[in-house]
C-alpha cells in the first residue's frame, strides 16, 4: 500500500499548484475537473481501491477523501 499512498501527496501538491495558478474561473473549473471530476485523478485513485488488500482499503480511502475535502474547501 505504501506505493499507493505515496501517489496521494504529490497529486495533492500538483492539484493545489494548478488551482493557485488558475487565472480565471474557466481555468479553476478545469483544474477542479482534472482532479475531482468524474474522470479526475482522485476519482481514479478511488477506483483503484478495489485492487488493494481489504485491510488497507479503509486507510487509503480515508486519506483520499481527506485530501479531496481539503481541495474542495480550497475551491469554496
Amino acid at each position: 500500500m505504501a506505493g499507493f499512498l505515496e501517489q496521494i501527496e504529490p497529486l495533492k501538491q500538483a492539484a493545489l499548484a494548478e488551482l493557485r495558478a488558475a487565472q480565471d474561473l474557466a481555468a479553476l473549473e478545469q483544474a477542479r475537473v482534472n482532479y475531482l471530476g468524474a474522470h479526475g485523478k482522485f476519482t481514479g485513485l478511488m477506483k483503484q481501491l478495489s485492487s488493494l488488500p481489504k485491510e488497507e482499503k479503509p486507510v487509503a480511502g480515508k486519506t483520499i477523501n481527506t485530501v479531496k475535502g481539503e481541495l474542495e474547501a480550497g475551491l469554496g
